[in-house]
This record gives structure tokens, C-alpha cells and sequence, in this order.
């Protein structure tokens, strides 16, 4: 189970890194944009940044080693979901105003986001799996 959520959790940074980072070399030099969007320098660290913040934040994932959360759907839905959903509405409140940042928070976030529903599936499908295996106690 350790192994599972760690795998998860590695493959949406290392994977939503890359995504973003071609995402932002694509965009950076974009003509549909009239000003960059962060300064060029500074575009793949702030990314990088925010992407390893939420990767520390989805580390309440780790909450599903107990059965109580893991059994539940809800429960292990917050935990996979719910400190980072948090941190990205705060950061959006913070930047809503500005167009740019804002079009650059959603470059970042997306992927990682995706990627890590996706990884939340594969964990549930995975529960479920040993929950249906396992037998009940009366």
C-alpha cells in the first residue's frame, strides 16, 4: 500500500514537471499571448515550485494506510484531494485579478491535478479489489 500511494504521489510530480515544463516552453513563445506570462527565468522554478508544494500537500494520501479511510471513498477522497484543493483555491483567490498568472496557474496545476485523479482511480480500483478479496467479518 506504502509503495502504491508513494508511486502515485512520484509520478504525478515527476510526470506533471515535464508536462508543465513543455507547456510553458510552448506558451512562453506563443504570439496569442501579448505579455509573458512570469518572467522567462523565473517561469520553470515558480512552476516547479508550486508543483512540489502540492506534491508535500498530497501527502496526506498517506491517511489511506488506515482501513477506516481506506474503506471509505469519501474519506480517501479527501485525503488524496483536500489540503491541496485548498492550497489552489487560496492561490487563486490571491492572483484572480491578474489574467496572466492566473493562465499560468492552470498551466502548472492541471497536469498535476490530472494526474493525480488519475492515480487516486488506479488506488480506489486497487482498494476495491483487496476489500472484495478479503472476507468479512460478522
Amino acid at each position: 500500500m506504502v509503495k502504491r500511494l508513494s508511486l502515485i504521489l512520484f509520478i504525478a510530480l515527476a510526470a506533471s514537471c515535464c508536462i508543465t515544463s513543455i507547456l510553458i516552453s510552448i506558451f512562453e513563445d506563443s504570439s496569442t499571448i501579448e505579455r509573458p506570462i512570469v518572467e522567462a527565468s523565473y517561469a520553470y522554478a515558480v512552476s516547479i515550485a508550486i508543483i512540489l508544494v502540492q506534491a508535500i500537500l498530497a501527502t496526506s494520501s498517506y491517511f489511506n494506510l488506515y482501513r477506516a479511510v481506506r474503506s471509505n471513498a469519501l474519506y480517501s477522497a479527501l485525503s488524496f484531494f483536500m489540503l491541496p484543493v485548498l492550497f489552489l483555491l487560496y492561490y487563486f483567490i490571491e492572483v484572480l485579478d491578474r489574467e496572466d498568472i492566473t493562465f499560468f496557474l492552470l498551466l502548472v496545476e492541471l497536469p498535476f491535478y490530472t494526474l493525480l485523479l488519475l492515480g487516486f482511480f488506479w488506488f480506489r480500483k486497487a482498494v476495491r479489489g483487496k476489500l472484495a478479496a478479503s472476507p468479512t467479518s460478522s
